[in-house]
């Protein structure tokens, strides 16, 4: 699940960032009969970016980034 960061990132730093990946959401239902219809996957219109950020990883939209 992706949340709003609790703090910004100041504009200006350079950080390290990892693969960039399209916005997807998965929904899965338990029936114990192995469905392979009971899930599904919604794709998103945006791209985020994985960066190391005060020693975790937090993602940012693609748009909202400037390659150094």
């Amino acid at each position: 699940m992706l949340e709003p960061l609790p703090y910004t990132i100041p504009a200006g730093q350079v950080y390290v960032t990892g693969t960039p990946t399209d916005a997807i959401d998965y929904y899965a239902t338990y029936d114990e009969l192995d469905d392979e219809n009971n899930h599904t996957v919604i794709s998103g219109s945006e791209t985020f970016v994985p960066v190391s950020y005060h020693h975790r990883w937090v993602y940012a939209k693609q748009s909202d980034l400037e390659r150094a």
